[in-house]
């Protein structure tokens, strides 16, 4: 695994202008995710003895089912600067129903050993339609991103079955400036990942638009 990772991150990587109107896309997407984990800390009922994650499932248009995890309830409710990596992908049309299957255990295994990870405050996934999927996490600082790398859940996911399931991700990292509670999202940096196919590892670009995240 180690090996397939620093393939990934070889001079494959590339500093480059991506279209700005897709991130610009993902961005709208991302931010009325976060809005509605801030609706779903507001509703009345909480159970603060509830053992964490708090899951809930909303119903959103469409029949689409959006997934919302909330690790740290309390710190999100806090009016201070937050991190957040945005996930969206695009499914190859030919993926092998097998590695579809593996995926989706992979990630149904992730979600239990996320609560290890230090500073993680939720985790969202909304399937806008028929294998385009977002993923929200939201975080104390950018710094907790590492973390994902020790989860054999992830790595399995990311280095194995990645190659052979996805057509293309992006990668988005970014601020919440003033926590859920300011309405925002700062873009930071996008990571494009392309998937030529045959399970080749893919080509990765890279988009930087600020410094001065959290």
């Amino acid at each position: 695994m180690n090996q397939n990772q620093s393939s990934y991150q070889s001079t494959e990587d590339q500093k480059v202008v991506l279209p700005l109107q897709k991130s610009k896309q993902d961005l709208v997407v991302l931010k009325y995710m976060a809005q509605q984990v801030r609706v779903t800390l507001q509703a009345p009922g909480q159970l603060e003895d509830a053992s964490l994650p708090w899951s809930y499932y909303l119903n959103e248009r469409q029949r689409r089912t959006h997934r919302i995890l909330l690790y740290q309830p309390q710190l999100l409710l806090q009016k201070h600067d937050l991190a957040f990596v945005g996930f969206v992908s695009g499914r190859q049309q030919n993926a092998d129903p097998e590695t579809v299957d593996r995926l989706d255990a992979a990630d149904y295994d992730m979600l239990s050993e996320l609560t290890h990870v230090p500073g993680l405050l939720s985790y969202s996934s909304l399937e806008l339609r028929a294998g385009r999927w977002y993923n929200l996490v939201i975080l104390k600082s950018l710094e907790i991103k590492s973390h994902f790398h020790t989860i054999g859940a992830h790595r399995h996911a990311a280095y194995e079955l990645s190659p052979h399931y996805y057509e293309w991700i992006r990668l988005h990292s970014g601020s919440l400036p003033g926590g859920l509670a300011g309405g925002k999202m700062a873009l930071c940096g996008t990571k494009y990942y392309t998937f030529p196919g045959n399970g080749q590892r893919p080509h990765v670009q890279e988009q930087v638009y600020s410094s001065c995240c959290v």
